[in-house]
């Protein structure tokens, strides 16, 4: 199980609502399905769906799980929040996401994305960013004290199996950092660790 990019991966997909949509094969010439490209259960993907018939579409990272897929994490979409998909064929297609434009509002536990600014509210309580286990080098995620709650309500940053560079505070480097203060920050993962930068 792990994060999976893997070219030429495009298929087509079923299923209506907010929940899982099943697989249904048919890619296009010279592409793959997910299952063809060597996706097994737990794998997950950055991709996007779109509706082929409809005003509808979302990208994100994705679950991959029995001939399904799940969203896990929102990156854009064409309502500016997950999409309750209409019935109908969806393109499923595998491949890189593009920067936001603005920062990304959270007010719930979430995926980091890489290239992602986050204003992170606490408002309604604590909440937990939970970076990549599988970075890339260079990787980068950006945090913001968005309501000024941190110091009532912290953000944990899970390194997800990762370490942090050793703080020299005697604190595990594997263990979540905890963000009680005010703070606008930056995580790069370099050199085989995640580094927080001011």
């Amino acid at each position: 199980m792990g994060l999976k990019s893997p070219d030429r991966v495009q298929e087509t997909c079923t299923g209506a609502g907010t929940g899982a949509l099943v697989l249904a094969g048919a890619p296009p010439t010279n592409y793959r399905t997910l299952s063809a490209a060597g996706f097994t259960n737990g794998d997950t993907f950055f991709g996007t769906v779109a509706h082929r018939t409809a005003a509808e579409w979302q990208s994100g990272e994705w679950l991959y799980a029995s001939g399904t897929i799940t969203l896990l994490n929102l990156h854009a979409s064409s309502t500016g929040a997950q999409v309750s998909f209409t019935s109908g064929t969806k393109d499923v297609v595998v491949g890189p996401l593009g920067r936001p434009a603005s920062p990304i509002l959270r007010t719930s536990n979430f995926n980091a994305l890489p290239g992602d600014d986050n204003d992170v509210d606490t408002t309604s309580g604590a909440i937990v960013a939970t970076l990549p286990a599988d970075p890339t080098e260079g990787d980068r995620f950006a945090f913001n004290d968005f309501a000024d709650t941190w110091a009532t309500n912290n953000l944990t940053v899970d390194p997800n199996g990762q370490q942090f560079v050793d703080a020299g505070d005697g604190s595990d480097p594997a263990d979540p950092l905890v963000c009680s203060d005010p703070a606008a920050f930056v995580i790069v993962f370099a050199d085989g660790k995640y580094r927080v930068r001011g």
